[in-house]
């Protein structure tokens, strides 16, 4: 049995294989080109992972990050049905029409105060790595 550290190299090592490639020929089908550096991991980063680990690649040409996870890192633990512990809110599914209205028509308080006490749930089970 390989142990979790060897196991992240592996990882590590895969994932760079990958970016090493030496065919400079054009591969139309497997490129992806973005407009602008990725600034934001949420929003603009390119995710591979298959759920027990993973990487994130966000950048530009000057500097690139590569965050890599595994899920032995996470702190966290199974819903197990249990999704108010997990983060899930009961009432969000109600709230979020009032929460949309909110900002539509400019009242952020409101906006801000739905989303803090309907729509925002308990983090017992969530975790983070």
């Amino acid at each position: 049995m390989i142990d979790k550290n060897t196991r992240l190299i592996l990882v590590i090592l895969s994932l760079f294989s990958f970016a090493c490639e030496t065919d400079n020929a054009p591969h139309q089908e497997s490129e992806i080109w973005f407009e602008y550096p990725g600034k934001y991991w949420n929003s603009q980063a390119l995710h591979l992972g298959n759920g027990f680990f993973g990487a994130s690649f966000l950048g530009g040409v000057e500097e690139e990050t590569i965050s890599i996870t595994d899920a032995s890192m996470w702190t966290g633990e199974p819903a197990r049905g249990n999704w108010e512990a997990a983060g899930v809110n009961p009432k969000a599914k109600e709230s979020l029409p009032k929460i949309k209205k909110a900002v539509i028509e400019g009242n952020i308080g409101l906006a801000d105060s739905l989303t803090a006490n309907d729509f925002l749930g308990e983090m017992e089970l969530f975790g983070h790595f």
